[in-house]
């Protein structure tokens, strides 16, 4: 029972999240050295001194992410391009969004 209740308060401050990523218009850092290398999205934070390795979604999502499309944008070029249902496409994006704010990727 205690673990339905952790993840209701997750999925809660995930949606939390979600309402304030879906209200704007994620944008990549500007200052971060992004480069494909052999197919995958590579991000360089020199700031940081981190290197992040993006898998073939992950770095389609970030691709969008250049200021001008919502999130639910996002969402419907996602469900396109990989053929999937709404549903899945806009938890994917979610998903990765919020891990692209954790990773302080995006412009605040």
């Amino acid at each position: 029972m205690a673990k339905q209740s952790t993840t209701a308060d997750h999925n809660r401050a995930s949606s939390d999240v979600g309402v304030k990523l879906e209200e704007g218009r994620p944008q990549r850092r500007l200052e971060l050295v992004c480069r494909i290398i052999e197919g995958e999205t590579v991000i360089l934070n020199r700031e940081a001194g981190v290197l992040h390795r993006l898998n073939p979604t992950a770095s389609f999502i970030w691709g969008c992410c250049d200021g001008s499309l919502r999130v639910d944008d996002i969402v419907a070029r996602l469900a396109s391009a990989y053929d999937v249902d709404l549903m899945t496409g806009q938890k994917d994006v979610t998903e990765t969004l919020l891990k692209f704010e954790s990773l302080s990727l995006l412009m605040r």
